[in-house]
């Protein structure tokens, strides 16, 4: 199963000092279909970063996909400055492939 799309981020936490945990919510949920799968995540609409992020699913339902990631370079550092909720208060997306 190859899929991309856009997901919304509806939680975003920091657990602990650089540890983060991410839900996003959106169609791509209803491909997980076992444990151990990835998620290529792009972080921004341009080009920086260059390379998606491969983050591991922690939890999902058909609804929704659960990430928990450690902040260890600019990929990362960008991806936890991301709140869920945009200045112009739309909600905060990123897009995601799933092998």
């Amino acid at each position: 199963m190859n899929y991309q799309g856009k997901m919304t981020i509806s939680s975003h936490k920091e657990l602990t000092k650089d540890v983060f945990e991410m839900v996003v919510e959106g169609d791509a949920a209803k491909y997980i279909k076992e444990p151990g799968q990835f998620v290529n995540i792009k972080i921004t609409d341009d080009m920086t970063p260059y390379l998606r992020r491969p983050m591991s699913i922690c939890d999902y339902d058909e609804h929704s996909i659960k990430m928990i990631y450690k902040v260890v370079g600019e990929g990362t550092k960008l991806m936890s400055k991301k709140t869920g909720r945009r200045p112009d208060g739309f909600l905060d997306w990123i897009r995601t492939w799933i092998y």
